[in-house]
């Protein structure tokens, strides 16, 4: 890791009315001094290019959506100059994040939740993936829209209804109670890819990091890296 860079991985304390979390205290070291408070917003897919402070620490955290940080050591004393440190971090992997002055840093916004509970992710095919294949082929490469992931109370009633109506169902999965779901397919819906899932239990299932998916090893993960 990148000299000075510093991570406070975020533990919730969930109960029935929610959950409460600790951000950051005085005695985590992480401050000098205190400077400035600041928020921002970002879309989906849009990309904050390097920049570097020549006299001020950052401690960045995101509390919605997720992103891709990169951190590139430039500073000409330092044992790690020229090092470059990735992290993935926001809902999925809370954690607090200090940047030392001296070292560039940038970020990609992969994925943004609204108030009412939607949300926007940008995806990637990873490492020996093949399931954007056939996208990419009939998107020339350009990408755009892959689904739209609708969350239904009962995914028999849902299926049932479909087949009343007359459409043609795909990857029907009843089997797995963590995760049911169906697909409609684009020349039935207007062009895109719909999904409808019904979300389980996973209380007592260890939910992987960014970094375990990355490194190929989340719940359908073949051991291939990311590069």
């Amino acid at each position: 890791m990148i000299e000075g860079v510093k991570v406070k991985r975020l533990v919730r304390h969930c109960d029935d009315r929610g959950f409460f979390q600790e951000i950051l205290r005085d005695d985590d070291g992480l401050l000098k001094r205190f400077g400035q408070a600041s928020m921002s917003k970002t879309y989906p897919g849009v990309i904050k290019a390097f920049h570097y402070h020549e006299r001020q620490d950052d401690l960045w955290f995101f509390p919605v959506g997720n992103a891709q940080v990169v951190l590139h050591d430039l500073r000409e004393n330092s044992p790690t100059r020229g090092e470059t440190n990735v992290f993935y971090m926001g809902e999925d992997n809370p954690i607090l994040l200090l940047i030392p002055a001296g070292v560039a840093h940038g970020y990609r916004t992969l994925q943004l939740r609204y108030p009412n509970g939607s949300k926007i992710e940008l995806m990637e095919p990873l490492a020996g993936s093949t399931f954007f294949d056939s996208f990419f082929e009939l998107t020339r490469g350009r990408g755009g829209v892959h689904h739209l992931n609708f969350h239904v109370p009962d995914i028999h009633a849902a299926v049932e209804a479909l087949r009343e109506r007359g459409y043609s169902l795909f990857g029907l999965n009843l089997d797995d109670p963590r995760w049911r779901d169906v697909f409609l397919h684009p020349k039935e819906a207007h062009g895109v890819l719909i999904q409808l899932a019904q979300p389980g239990p996973r209380d007592d299932e260890r939910v992987p990091t960014l970094e375990d998916v990355l490194a190929g090893h989340g719940r359908r993960g073949n051991g291939i890296p990311s590069p």
